[in-house]
């Protein structure tokens, strides 16, 4: 699927150099900070900084109004940790008469979950005299690779009468594809190079459904919001006739 999207990036390129446009190509790379939005009970998270780099486009449609494709690795993540209280019952035998205690358990999560996209924007621009830019468009990425993993601690009754510990690693809690919305702003020098600042917000779910109907749990609805900044410099500009 990531080199479906390949071609269907060069291809698109191709069919509007062959109508006679004018394209300017590049590259970009930059620190991308956020991750997944949503509300969760008693659960707290804190994003990561990461990075992204990949190839742009501008196809000029007139004046002052561009078609912007572009394809870029990119990765988004976050660290999170969260902790709950909940009635149980325990069962218990003492001198072979079995019986049931009314107790509680307190469980506490703590992990990270990373994923590797391919993302492909295809935003409208506007850019002035000056060189100011704006960027608006819907976006799809494809998941590359992914993990969520962490540690989970279970204390059952008053000081933890019954201790228990585990790790977890789940490789395809998340969805394979994500879409969304994409605003980004900047500024073109003249000699090529310039500075863009980025937002995107998905759509779609973080998770799949799936996941956490095999751990038998709520599911939790995330979104991925992330912000990024960074620099891109055109390598080839060129006008084909029509």
């Amino acid at each position: 699927m990531a080199k479906n999207i390949s071609i269907f990036f060069l291809a698109l390129l191709f069919g509007f150099a062959t109508y006679g446009q004018n394209i300017d190509l590049g590259i970009m790379g930059g620190i991308n900070y956020g991750g997944p939005i949503g509300k969760v009970d008693s659960a707290e998270g804190s994003p990561l900084a990461k990075f992204e780099a990949g190839l742009l486009s501008s196809i000029k449609l007139s004046d002052r109004w561009y078609f912007k494709p572009s394809l870029y690795f990119t990765q988004k993540g976050a660290e999170y940790s969260q902790s709950y209280r909940r009635d149980t019952i325990v069962e218990i035998e003492i001198a072979g008469i079995k019986g049931e205690i009314p107790t509680f358990y307190r469980a506490s999560v703590s992990g990270d979950v990373l994923g590797q996209y391919l993302e492909f924007p295809l935003a409208i621009s506007y850019r002035n005299k000056k060189g100011f830019f704006v960027d608006l468009g819907p976006y799809l990425s494809f998941l590359l690779s992914s993990k969520d993993q962490g540690h989970l601690r279970l204390d059952i009754g008053e000081d933890g009468f019954i201790t228990d510990e585990s790790n977890f690693v789940y490789t395809k809690a998340l969805n394979t594809f994500e879409y969304g919305a994409v605003f980004a702003g900047g500024y073109q020098f003249n000699f090529g190079l310039g500075l863009y600042i980025k937002g995107t917000r998905s759509f779609s779910k973080l998770y799949r459904s799936s996941h956490f109907e095999k751990l038998q749990q709520t599911e939790v609805k995330l979104y991925n919001t992330i912000v990024s900044f960074g620099l891109q410099y055109s390598l080839v500009k060129f006008k084909t006739e029509s």
